[in-house]
């Protein structure tokens, strides 16, 4: 396992991702553990907080456990994500016969 974790960031000053529903939505998408197949090989372990629970991160952790426990993972979710993003006025519509999440 990589001390250093592989990261995804979303720019918070443009629109929408300012918007942390929109944000929490994308998070809902995303396919942790197929992540870690791809970018460590496997060679990791799906992590509650934005870095991998190494030894050297262990103080990191203790004092984020009360966010943990309030951003847990609990697997991928694209119904809730869907949800929120209609909640915030997206739409879906079909595309080359799939459907995708769609600008305002």
């Amino acid at each position: 396992m990589d001390w250093w974790p592989l990261s995804l960031y979303v720019n918070n000053d443009v629109k929408p991702y300012g918007d942390k529903d929109v944000r929490w939505a994308i998070s809902h998408y995303i396919d942790r553990q197929q992540l870690i197949e791809v970018a460590y090989l496997g060679a990791s372990t799906v992590s509650s907080l934005p870095m991998p629970p190494v030894q050297a991160a262990a103080a990191v952790f203790r004092r984020g456990e009360g966010l943990a426990c309030e951003i847990q993972y609990a697997g991928i979710n694209p119904k809730k994500g869907d949800a929120l993003l209609e909640g915030r006025g997206f739409k879906k519509k079909a595309t080359c016969g799939r459907e995708r999440t769609a600008s305002r």
